[in-house]
């Protein structure tokens, strides 16, 4: 293999090769150090002499498809300057791991494309390897979130296993991008990282919702000039809930001649009623006109509706004035 292609492709410097071989499915090249990298860490000097030596096994990029692995001769050094005793880090190394840099960033491009799993298998690794890949470059693109220039913020909650265990998610709507999450859903559990926004982010204006009470009792102590806005969906099953509840009180108001009207029509209540076939529209219209209990009730959730699709506050502010009816 020539020197130019295990450079370009595996990004190997400092190494000295001596063979390669091919063993099954993989390509194993045999290297030791040279002293291009050799640099005191303490007082930088060139000078060294060798105190000792192991072999340490890396695994690389796969070349075609076969496995690439490099069995590397590394030598301890004592700098002549100081006295100082260290095992040189080479451009190639990821640390103390046992893959090179080239074979980190093979497994990142294929996470493109394919799961964890599936790649681990195509690499022939272990599962847990590319997860870790894959958390430490994580954890670099997200150790520092620019929270200074936040200005609406989302909170939300998702369940992380059963048992009824959540996770909560805080998200920057604008970038629309997670920007924290921490286990629980109680107060106690994000009033950290709200603080942390009092402190930072000044330009906080608004933070998004659903109706927990945790949520909006922490946003209230700890981001008092931020207004909170609940989000659509929560409002809106909110209003649906009311309506089926209003559906079965009626139902139960009627005789039994006439309590067959209110049977199958929960549908027809809860849809948009722009969304309904001409017939169920029929259908609806003559319930209304023996129960005006709940036309009252549809029509002022159909106006929620359409309040919730005007573009701006400018909008919102002449619907309020001049309410429609539903179409």
């Amino acid at each position: 293999m020539s020197t130019s292609l295990r450079y370009h492709v595996f990004g190997l410097k400092g190494v000295e090769f001596q063979s390669t071989k091919f063993v099954g499915s993989a390509i194993i090249l045999s290297a030791k150090t040279n002293d291009k990298f050799i640099k005191c860490p303490v007082c930088s000097s060139r000078h060294a002499t060798f105190k000792g030596q192991k072999t340490r096994w890396f695994r690389m990029g796969p070349l075609g498809r076969k496995q690439s692995l490099l069995k590397l001769q590394l030598h301890r050094l004592k700098c002549i300057e100081c006295s100082t005793i260290w095992w040189p880090q080479l451009p190639f190394m990821n640390g103390k791991r046992r893959y090179t840099r080239s074979f980190a960033l093979t497994a990142l491009d294929l996470l493109r494309f394919g799961t964890i799993k599936d790649i681990a298998n195509y690499l022939h690794v272990g599962w847990d390897l590319i997860k870790d890949i894959h958390k430490s470059k994580l954890q670099k693109l997200y150790r520092k979130m620019p929270i200074h220039k936040l200005k609406y913020l989302g909170i939300d909650e998702f369940s992380i296993r059963k048992g009824h265990e959540y996770m909560t998610i805080f998200i920057d709507l604008q970038k629309g991008r997670i920007i924290h999450a921490v286990e629980g859903t109680s107060k106690e559990n994000i009033q950290p990282f709200l603080k942390t926004l009092a402190r930072k982010a000044k330009n906080l204006k608004a933070v998004a919702m659903d109706m927990s009470r945790s949520f909006s009792s922490a946003v209230t102590e700890c981001l008092p000039k931020a207004d909170i806005v609940f989000d659509r969906y929560h409002i809106m099953a909110h209003i649906n809930m009311a309506i089926e509840k209003s559906r079965r009180e009626q139902q139960l108001l009627f005789v039994d001649k006439d309590r067959t009207a209110l049977k199958g029509c929960r549908f027809m209540l809860l849809r948009n009623y722009h969304a309904l076939t001409p017939d169920y529209k029929v259908k609806l219209d003559s319930l209304f006109e023996i129960n005006k209990p709940l036309f009252k009730m549809h029509s002022m959730k159909e106006q929620l509706r359409l309040f919730w699709n005007q573009p701006d506050r400018k909008w919102n502010q002449r619907f309020n004035s001049h309410p429609k009816s539903p179409a």
